[in-house]
């Protein structure tokens, strides 16, 4: 089983990261393939209104790690 962890904060050190790690390593584990989505890595481009409709390859690699987990 593939999970994605979303961290709820773009925040280094957030309450969010530490428990998004936890998760991580407790899905691991248990022997699930676990990606862990770091907000920090949505650039600009993210906030272009036209972004749903035409994707550049940035928006386009995010959206495939969603789509990618169970």
């Amino acid at each position: 089983m593939r999970i994605l962890v979303i961290p709820g904060t773009n925040r280094a050190g957030s309450l969010s990261w530490r428990l998004g790690g936890l998760v991580a390593e407790d899905y691991r584990e248990l022997g699930c393939e676990v990606d862990v989505l770091d907000l920090r890595e949505m650039g600009a481009a993210f906030l272009e209104p036209g972004v749903y409709r035409d994707k550049p390859a940035e928006v386009q690699g995010m959206v495939d790690r969603f789509l990618a987990a169970d």
